[in-house]
């Protein structure tokens, strides 16, 4: 164990390390207890760098990422010390839909009314937006408690809800809002500043804060670079995509173009 706790304490992320501490404990019970166990949800960063300790400490468990439809992007890991994980997966993860007038509710209207409820984040999957209706994919051990408890989502009364099987969502095709912006370098605080329409001092300070995630993973340096399809999240402002730099102006500067998720 113990070179397993520095190889944790190498991260200065303390969620990240806390996380990480916590998967590896449950990976010797399944190895230990021949039992099946699993994380809470992980974004795919975190997804990344759990596979990479588990696999270096525990050969002989099997691990699988599920997040209760393909291509879904907030994932838990089960372990088991047999083959037959796909027999466990539906214990584990519950699909709620609720119904409603949602016609302007917002990721993040949803998450709010769930996590108002003292539910941490690590606990919810993937939510999916669709007219009147959003579906929340939970840990089953939350499932009841959320359907006694959440009444409204927003300011809209849920009407009902219903339990969905697994891997049976029709996801939605989305629509992205493109933007066209002039940036004085790709730097992260010039792009985000731009994007966000706030000044490089406030860009700044996100980062000071550790606001901002760049592909799912926290970055604390405001001259980091950013690259063609680089995923950025800012805490309070959303998330968007770099698609590509489509030019200089006369004066050197850039124009990118952005897609805002």
């Amino acid at each position: 164990m113990k070179d397993k706790e520095i190889l944790v304490s190498i991260n200065d992320d303390k969620d990240l390390k806390l996380k990480i501490k916590n998967i590896i404990d449950k990976a010797e019970i399944a190895s230990r207890r021949f039992t099946v166990t699993h994380s809470n949800f992980l974004d795919p960063f975190e997804q990344k760098i759990v596979y990479s300790y588990i696999k270096k400490f525990f050969a002989d468990i099997f691990v699988e990422f599920y997040g209760g439809y393909d291509h879904s992007e907030r994932k838990i890991l089960i372990m088991s010390p047999v083959e037959e994980i796909n027999n466990h997966k539906n214990e584990f993860i519950k699909t709620l839909m609720f119904y409603g007038r949602f016609d302007d509710i917002t990721h993040r209207d949803v998450l709010g009314s769930i996590m108002a409820l003292g539910i941490k984040r690590e606990k919810i999957g993937d939510i999916i937006i669709y007219p009147e209706k959003v579906a929340i994919i939970v840990l089953s051990e939350i499932t009841d408690y959320i359907i006694s408890n959440l009444i409204k989502i927003k300011n809209e009364t849920i009407k009902k809800f219903e339990l969905v099987e697994n891997d049976n969502l029709d996801i939605p095709e989305r629509h992205y809002d493109i933007l066209n912006k002039v940036v004085s370098s790709m730097r992260a605080d010039a792009i985000i500043g731009s994007v966000c329409n706030i000044s490089r001092e406030e860009s700044q300070n996100l980062f000071k804060h550790g606001l901002v995630k760049i592909n799912w993973e926290v970055v604390l340096k405001p001259h980091h670079i950013i690259k063609e399809n680089d995923l950025i999240s800012i805490k309070g402002y959303g998330r968007f995509i770099l698609v590509n730099i489509s030019g200089k102006t006369k004066s050197g500067k850039l124009h990118i173009v952005v897609q805002k998720i």
